[in-house]
């Protein structure tokens, strides 16, 4: 019987250090998991399957693909340029209406 993890036992895990080219990446993440494996069959040089069991998968991939990416900070926007965002978008969708009863 497969051993039941909590939300904060299903960890992802990634180790690299300066020395090496590669990183591993030990995961519990189903969607880490499906997208490193079509990774790895797509790119099979490029990264590769170093342990997998029922609840996670470790693979080496190259220290390049690791990065830490922050969301575009939104800046809020003033009252002014809200309604004109708002009017833009209101002429185009009734262009698009008016070019599509034109078809």
């Amino acid at each position: 019987m497969p051993i039941k993890y909590t939300k904060l036992e299903q960890e992802t895990i990634i180790v690299y250090n300066e020395a090496d080219q590669t990183a591993e990446v030990y995961t519990h993440s189903q969607k880490l998991k499906n997208r490193l494996a079509k990774i790895c069959e797509a790119r099979p040089g490029d990264i590769v399957l170093k342990r997998s069991d029922e609840a996670s998968v470790t693979y080496e991939v190259p220290k390049s693909w690791i990065r830490v990416q922050p969301k575009k900070k939104r800046v809020p926007l003033t009252d002014e340029q809200s309604e004109r965002l708002r009017n833009n978008l209101v002429n185009a969708r009734a262009t698009r209406n008016i070019n599509a009863s034109q078809d």
